[in-house]
């Protein structure tokens, strides 16, 4: 016997294909989609055409008896619904059961089944599916039980007094999916146009064929009263309508809607249908991959030749002290007070006392300063704010120097919420230049397409999209970095006395750095305790 894992190492290695699922499509709540103010979701509504049936005198049927199981009569479709459907009589096909038993016929066979309107339907009265209706779909081929008992619930649902709603009807007829080999070819776009053209024919055929499934045979089975107030319309797949017990005409908010988004997809501004917005989705990627390698390229151009400019450059002359003291703060590893207790000619005080002030405030290229600066971010990243006030501490340090370590500190805080800022514009800087040069480079992508307009309307929306989403981003991680950078700021301010925090106060100018809210202001006129209640 062979294992199941080896049957799928099997399976891998000769690359078998795996059969995938077809593609899902949402449906469309027609009484929803007519009732509704809201444009966004709401783009398939252009998708559907008003159908009209033919002329019911033109079919003709066989009218049979299924207790006991004869023919009545071949009568035509016309006088079907004027003498036998009524309210609580409905036309069914004949069960399958009986048609197995019966020779072939050219001509469709029915019977009138009796809806029982004396029992009532109850049910749970929840929220419907249909968004404001109640939905029944069918398929052209529906067993006859399965329609009569959607009838049936059809009825009581719309002659009821309470949680009364309307009536939704779909009938479905999908196109079938095509089994293709993998990636796109022509052989396939050609092979799937003419099954399109194929399912257009067949579909109104298959339509107009199913009797028992037309607007009015559906209608007349209903209680007296009711009327169509969406009338029946399609798409490639399905037809639908709505109706409702004494309810009012809706056609004209169908046409207001459908109208709406048909304007929006002319002038550019729609959303494309769902084809068209993945082919969009995988340009748009390609593109940007391109893009972005240009960008890294030139960036890595424009550092080596910054770098090769900055080496070129001359330095001050120093010192031959400075000299050492600035090799020893470049090399980490050489630098005595990084990882353990600062001790000698490299401790806070030797560094402090090269140091005023004045060169602090005007960040200077003082060596001692930059060696400051550096041991003061290394303590800080390695031990917390914490560890640098013991340093502080350990060494016993006047208050001078003490003050002097704090601005440092202080200043490196600062410096650090100037970076987070200049990254945050930065970023999203850079996701508006990237932007831009994919527009450039996709303006002349669609030239030949019908609706070369739509298609970059679309590439637009997903920019946007996209930039939106980088400044969010962008925004999370810098609130939480200021947030850090806040909290330093006030342990190395408790730890000083009045008149040192008066003194560093001044020479820092004040806290001017904005800080976002741990919590979230409540709105005007309205509590936490209660939602919607007013505090006046």
């Amino acid at each position: 016997m062979v294992a199941w894992d080896s049957l799928k190492y099997f399976r891998i290695a000769l690359r078998l294909q795996q059969s995938q699922k077809p593609h899902q499509f949402r449906l469309i709540h027609l009484h929803h989609a007519t009732t509704t103010k809201h444009v966004t979701g709401n783009h398939r509504i252009k998708e559907y055409k008003d159908i009209f049936y033919p002329n019911t005198s033109d079919y003709e049927l066989e009218l049979w008896d299924t207790k006991p199981l004869r023919k009545n009569m071949t009568i035509s479709f016309s006088d079907i619904l004027e003498s036998h459907v009524k309210p609580g009589f409905a036309l069914l096909p004949l069960e399958s059961k009986h048609e197995e038993t019966l020779p072939e016929s050219e001509i469709p066979r029915y019977c009138i089944g009796e809806l029982n309107t004396k029992k009532v339907y109850e049910t749970k009265i929840s929220k419907g599916k249909g968004r404001g209706s109640r939905e029944f779909h069918f398929k052209i081929d529906v067993d006859s039980g399965h329609f009569a008992h959607s009838l049936f619930k059809s009825y009581h649902i719309l002659s009821r007094k309470t949680a009364r709603s309307p009536i939704e009807i779909h009938i479905h007829y999908p196109i079938k999916r095509l089994k293709v080999s993998p990636g796109p070819s022509l052989e396939n776009v050609q092979r799937r146009k003419d099954q399109i053209a194929k399912h257009e024919q067949e579909f109104k055929e298959k339509i107009y064929g199913a009797l028992h499934l037309w607007p009015e045979t559906i209608l007349r089975a209903m209680p007296e009263g009711t009327a169509i107030t969406i009338a029946p319309v399609a798409n490639k797949d399905e037809v639908c309508w709505v109706m409702d017990l004494g309810g009012k005409d809706k056609n004209q908010l169908f046409e207001k809607n459908r109208k709406l988004h048909q304007d929006m997809y002319e002038d550019g501004t729609g959303m494309p249908d769902k084809e068209t917005r993945k082919r969009v989705k995988q340009d748009l990627r390609d593109v940007r991959l391109v893009v972005r390698s240009d960008l890294e390229a030139k960036r890595k151009r424009e550092a080596k030749e910054l770098k090769k400019q900055s080496e070129d450059s001359s330095t001050e002359d120093l010192d031959e002290e400075d000299e050492k003291l600035a090799k020893s703060v470049k090399n980490n590893s050489s630098f005595q007070g990084v990882r353990r207790s600062i001790s000698g000619e490299t401790s806070f005080e030797s560094l402090t006392s090269r140091v005023d002030f004045n060169d602090i405030i005007k960040s200077t290229d003082n060596p001692a300063l930059i060696s400051l600066k550096k041991m003061v971010k290394i303590k800080m990243s390695l031990k917390g704010t914490m560890g640098l006030l013991h340093d502080c501490d350990f060494e016993g340090l006047g208050s001078i120097d003490c003050q002097k370590v704090y601005a440092v500190a202080l200043l490196l805080v600062r410096q650090r919420v100037k970076e987070l800022e200049d990254e945050q514009l930065n970023g999203t800087l850079k996701v508006q230049e990237e932007n831009k040069m994919i527009l450039e480079r996709t303006k002349d992508l669609y030239h030949d397409h019908p609706d070369v307009k739509q298609l970059n309307e679309e590439i637009k929306r997903r920019l946007d999209t996209d930039l939106a989403r980088a400044k969010r981003k962008n925004d999370d991680k810098i609130r939480i970095e200021l947030r850090k950078m806040n909290k330093r700021r006030q342990k190395l301010m408790e730890n000083l006395g009045p008149n040192e925090k008066r003194e560093l106060l001044k020479f820092e100018g004040g806290w001017s750095q904005f800080m976002y809210q741990l919590k979230k202001k409540p709105k005007p006129g309205y509590t936490w305790l209660s939602r919607g209640s007013s505090t006046e």
